[in-house]
């Protein structure tokens, strides 16, 4: 009944709905366990101690703020992984990312790039694609001269045209 009420109260139906679906028609049932992280640190990883100590199997991280990582790295040390309906990209934790984060996603790109002896990159991209692509070509530019690498302006192409355009893209990205 505190900050996050309602963000709660809509994760918590969620998770009802999605265990009802996961239990159709099994005979094992799914128990999903709840507990109230409070608004603090401590009362964060004491939650995350008191899931641990039912043996839970994994903790979904709902977007709780600053105490996304106090529970991450918590539940880290305890080698219990997430599930995050947040970015924890700030904490090397065992978590799997609902939301997409265009940082790491280009730090990875660029990564394997340098890895590859690759000095410069091309982004390609339908036009309109969409804020996520937009922020992971932008992220590529801002990093890219980290890895030495040279991003280049993104080529943009209409997505109907990608058929018969195929060839002549190609050509002109050689």
């Amino acid at each position: 009944e505190g900050t996050y009420r309602r963000e709660g109260r809509a994760i918590l139906a969620s998770l009802l709905l999605a265990q009802r679906s996961f239990d159709a028609g099994y005979e094992s049932f799914s128990h999903l366990l709840i507990e109230d992280a409070g608004l603090t640190e401590e009362s964060a990883r004491s939650a995350v101690a008191r899931l641990d100590a039912r043996g839970v199997l994994g903790i979904i991280l709902p977007n709780v703020g600053d105490l996304g990582s106090p529970i991450a790295l918590e539940a880290s040390q305890r080698g219990i992984p997430l599930v995050s309906l947040a970015s924890t990209n700030d904490v090397e934790t065992a978590s799997f990312e609902l939301q997409p984060n265009p940082r790491a996603e280009a730090a990875a790109i660029l990564s394997g790039a340098e890895q590859e002896g690759l000095t410069r990159i091309a982004v390609v991209q339908p036009i309109g694609a969409g804020s996520y692509l937009d922020a992971l070509t932008f992220q590529l530019s801002e990093l890219g001269s980290e890895y030495g690498i040279t991003v280049d302006t993104p080529l943009f192409y209409l997505p109907e045209a990608i058929q018969s355009e195929m060839g002549t893209l190609v050509t002109a990205l050689a």
